[in-house]
């Protein structure tokens, strides 16, 4: 989404196979961020809003944003016990893998 102030849509497109797109026929001296919208829950965007001033000059013209998997997605974590039960004052010892 390419935005223009508080809340101003100013354009949407979505990305071609190869994760690029293009907008034309927007203002030059103007302010805009662009923001990645629409990912699946197994993605996430840091740092997802990119601001800019389009001067004219063609140095806006490779903005990127790196999409992640969450970390949930690849960590899992397994815990036990070194006992089924105890009695009081026993020592405990917790595994985790």
């Amino acid at each position: 989404m390419l935005g223009q102030g508080i809340d101003r849509v100013v354009a949407e497109r979505t990305t071609d196979a190869d994760g690029r797109f293009s907008v034309t026929d927007i203002p030059v001296g103007t302010d805009y961020y662009v923001t990645a919208t629409g990912l699946s829950r197994e993605w996430y965007v840091p740092n997802n809003d990119k601001s800019f001033r389009l001067d004219g000059s063609g140095a806006n013209n490779g903005l990127s944003f790196l999409a992640r998997r969450p970390l949930s997605a690849d960590l899992s974590a397994t815990t036990y016990l070194d006992k089924k039960s105890y009695v009081a004052d026993d020592p405990a010892q917790l595994v985790i893998s």
